[in-house]
């Protein structure tokens, strides 16, 4: 409600806020992509938070949110600037394409490599080999062929899923 037009054309401050996330390329959906991933990311992340709590691992909630942050963050100015190996994906609720590059792709196995390589003394040695054998490489797939602009959701999704499994060795 705050990103509308309305409040928009009044307030510059959430007309800048606006213009950050807003793509020329997601018009007309750009509050619904965007407003929509925040609901489902936190509908997401909700349960996993409780769930790592319970198990008293509430800092590898960390995990997803920094590689989202990070490695997905970064993916997309990565594939802009070198982005020379394209291919398309699809958006939700539409029938356009848009691309992606693999270099970009390569950015989020990258960065999350190296995040959940910071996480070694945190983890014990089954749940960190676990961990990155398979969030890098799940986590990149996951972006890859995600639905443009629900790539969070998902990404918070594989990754809290992994930690769980890795929490039962």
């Amino acid at each position: 409600i705050i990103m509308s037009e309305h409040i928009r054309d009044k307030i510059s401050v959430i007309n800048t806020m606006f213009m950050a996330v807003d793509r020329p390329a997601d018009k007309p959906y750009t509050l619904i992509w965007f407003s929509s991933q925040i609901i489902t990311s936190l509908i997401v992340l909700l349960p996993f938070s409780v769930y790592f709590s319970k198990i008293d691992e509430i800092g590898l909630i960390f995990i997803p949110i920094l590689i989202n942050a990070l490695a997905d963050g970064l993916a997309e100015p990565i594939g802009i600037k070198f982005g020379k190996h394209k291919y398309n994906t699809k958006a939700c609720l539409s029938s356009r394409t848009y691309q992606r590059s693999f270099e970009g792709s390569f950015c989020v196995f990258i960065v999350s490599t190296i995040i959940i390589l910071c996480y070694y003394p945190y983890m014990k040695l089954n749940q960190y080999i676990f961990s990155s054998l398979t969030i890098p490489i799940l986590t990149t797939l996951t972006e890859a062929f995600a639905p443009h602009t629900w790539d969070s959701t998902l990404i918070f999704l594989v990754v809290c899923s992994l930690l769980v499994i890795s929490t039962l060795f």
